[in-house]
């Protein structure tokens, strides 16, 4: 009885005290483990079914804390397999309504519809938060999960857009996830993404996460598709401006491709792809301006294909091939320049191969490739220096020796060398039978002489 009167005297001191309540635990003791206990204890002013307004820890009410993130969860989202369509749309709306921060706990999160993030025209800080939360879609149309901000005709303008924490999975031969209108009706400013896409469909259409009408913002996202020769890109920039960008794409035929509208001024930090066909391709004219910091284009057909564009920088990029990977590092370099070692670029349309060692003739030897043909600069352990040109594999050679010597060599052979001594053609052909008018050769049946085909 003692002990209940003393929990029936801090109710009636609490009820009469002040909206902020301030209570000593240690003068309720437990009779059975003599240390402080409160088994449970619900607070409420006179009349009222709910918690004492006022009633705080941090200076702020209770409810109003509870309140300040809408829970995927309070809107009747489960984790259990069950479709969370209607959650989606209830737990969207108020979102859109309140202009609060949506919340979703870890788990994974299974619909049957396509997920539609409708960001309000104009908003200003929309914001979807998640802890490591999966979201799974079974619909077929594409795109699987947008984020847009819905227009009908004009310009839709989103401001501050906060999308983290949170994974998306889709199987569709289309763009799995979207962030913008794919006809760049809306603009999205100053957002920030971090977000994990999968798209495991083997179509020749599959995208995995495709960027429409972003500026100025920070976007870090990986995303892999379903093997390295299947679908168009595991991501698309298209116009994209301004922006930081951390991507690592992968499990695609295209880890990166820009392409589509105007796409200018972004920053490419350590991106890495892995898993592809072919690391990045550009093939818009209107891709220019971009930096790529680093990075790392690990290939299995080939490196960096820019077919057009303009104006755009790689510093320090590490381009490699998988093993037994059967293409060049670059197939096209249009637009786009490449800044190697601090000092070693390349301009124009032409690529390189990274500086080698040949074991067989100890040469150091460097690449500019331009499709099939190869200009190849090289310097043997003797002091010889080579050009050679491989015209569809086809070399073509001028060596100057370490004694000053000048030769000029056709596969392998020697045609002409100069010398101090004068001019040598022992490399040419000693009959004229078989060679076209102009050409010459050497008769040697009459001291070497040189002559002209007719």
């Amino acid at each position: 009885m003692r002990f209940f009167a003393r929990y029936l005297a801090l109710a009636a001191a609490i009820l009469a005290a002040a909206p902020a309540v301030a209570f000593d635990a240690t003068k309720y003791v437990s009779p059975t483990y003599n240390t402080p206990r409160v088994d449970k204890l619900i607070i409420q002013s006179p009349g009222s079914t709910g918690p004492l307004d006022g009633m705080s820890v941090l200076g702020r009410p209770i409810e109003t804390r509870a309140r300040d993130q809408l829970n995927f969860l309070d809107y009747g989202a489960k984790t259990d397999g069950s479709f969370n369509d209607t959650a989606l749309a209830s737990w969207l709306a108020a979102i859109s309504t309140t202009g609060k921060c949506g919340y979703v706990p870890g788990g994974r999160y299974v619909f049957a519809s396509q997920i539609d993030f409708r960001i309000p025209a104009g908003a200003i800080r929309y914001c979807i938060r998640g802890d490591d939360a999966l979201f799974v879609t079974t619909t077929t149309a594409s795109p699987a999960v947008q984020f847009r901000s819905p227009s009908a005709g004009g310009t839709a303008l989103a401001f501050y857009p906060i999308i983290t924490g949170m994974r998306f999975e889709a199987n569709v031969n289309g763009v799995a996830v979207a962030i913008g209108n794919a006809d760049f009706s809306d603009q999205i400013n100053a957002a920030t993404i971090d977000i994990v896409a999968n798209n495991s469909s083997t179509g020749t259409n599959a995208v995995v996460l495709q960027l429409n009408s972003i500026y100025w913002s920070s976007i870090k996202a990986a995303a892999n598709g379903s093997s390295p020769t299947n679908g168009l890109a595991s991501i698309q920039i298209r116009q994209t401006q301004f922006s930081n960008l951390s991507l690592a794409p992968g499990h695609s035929a295209v880890g990166l491709h820009l392409t589509g509208g105007y796409s200018y001024a972004n920053t490419f930090v350590q991106t890495d792809v892995e898993e592809t066909t072919k690391s990045v391709l550009i093939d818009s004219a209107f891709v220019t301006r971009n930096t790529f910091l680093g990075g790392t284009f690990v290939y299995r057909g080939n490196g960096i294909t820019a077919t057009a564009g303009s104006a755009n920088l790689m510093i320090m990029p590490n381009i490699a091939p998988q093993s037994g990977a059967p293409g060049p590092s670059i197939v096209s370099q249009t637009g786009l320049q490449i800044l190697d070692n601090g000092s070693s670029y390349v301009l124009g349309a032409l690529g390189y191969t990274p500086i080698s060692q040949a074991a067989a003739v100890a040469a150091n030897k460097f690449d500019v490739q331009n499709g099939s043909n190869v200009l190849r600069f090289e310097m043997n352990s003797a002091g010889t220096a080579y050009l050679t040109n491989f015209v569809n594999g086809q070399p073509l050679a001028y060596s100057v020796q370490s004694g000053g010597a000048h030769s000029f060599n056709v596969a392998g052979a020697e045609r002409f060398k100069v010398d101090g001594g004068g001019i040598y053609a022992s490399g040419l052909p000693t009959s004229a039978i078989g060679l076209p008018s102009g050409a010459l050769w050497r008769d040697s049946a009459n001291g070497n002489a040189l002559k002209v085909v007719p």
